[in-house]
């Protein structure tokens, strides 16, 4: 995620993690390990409540700049160019 949010700096386009483990000490020397750069953030009751409804994590989802969803939640891991051609779509729209 770190590569996708420096190819698309230029076109403000921001990876933003969820925290979701109950050892986020553990969890923040992983992303550091990664060399996760983005921003993560712990999350809230409401939010893991939001979550619970995804049978698989990670779920993804691209939010505009207005905090609408656009497009679909991707539920599981894709690849580099996976994201990329998704990114891609949406900015042309």
């Amino acid at each position: 995620m770190q590569e996708i949010e420096s190819k698309y700096a230029d076109k403000d386009v921001k990876v933003l993690g969820l925290i979701t483990s109950d050892d986020k000490v553990d969890a923040i020397k992983v992303l550091k390990m990664q060399g996760a750069e983005y921003r993560n953030l712990e999350i809230s009751e409401s939010m893991m409540e939001f979550l619970s409804q995804f049978a698989y994590i990670p779920v993804t989802m691209f939010v505009n700049s207005k905090g609408e969803v656009v497009g679909e939640y991707i539920v599981g891991e894709k690849s580099y160019d996976e994201f990329a051609k998704l990114i891609d779509q949406l900015l042309k729209k």
